[in-house]
């Protein structure tokens, strides 16, 4: 790989030679996430609003469900995160009950906002 910047080079063995070292860091990253990851925070805003991904997309629906009070239990669900320990193991239901009434809570609630910030 030629014409790498000054502070990553290439990996030794057991590499690909899509994989790169960050001088200074422990480990290795893809050339393809750290292209991702450089042009992600050069970004500049669109439509005068500030850089977003989708995760704060996420971020948002949790906080938001959590505010008008839906379990933590359920917000895990609806974003999908493993469960942990002893409880991924014998709890295996999957809430599509509670997820169902709560993300309608939710859009309610949206449509709350939409139409006071309308009216």
């Amino acid at each position: 790989m030629g014409g790498l910047p000054g502070w990553i080079e290439e990996c030794g063995e057991g590499h690909t030679t899509q994989a790169v070292c960050l001088i200074g860091f422990n480990g290795s990253m893809y050339i393809n996430t750290m292209a991702h990851h450089l042009s992600h925070h050069n970004k500049p805003t669109y439509l005068g609003l500030p850089r977003w991904t989708p995760h704060d997309l996420r971020r948002t629906a949790a906080t938001g469900l959590a505010s008008i009070g839906c379990p933590d239990e359920i917000i895990d669900e609806i974003q999908n995160h493993k469960k942990k320990g002893i409880i991924r193991t014998y709890n295996r239901y999957r809430y599509d009950k509670e997820k169902q009434e709560w993300l309608t809570k939710w859009s309610a609630y949206l449509r709350g906002l939409i139409s006071i910030a309308t009216s």
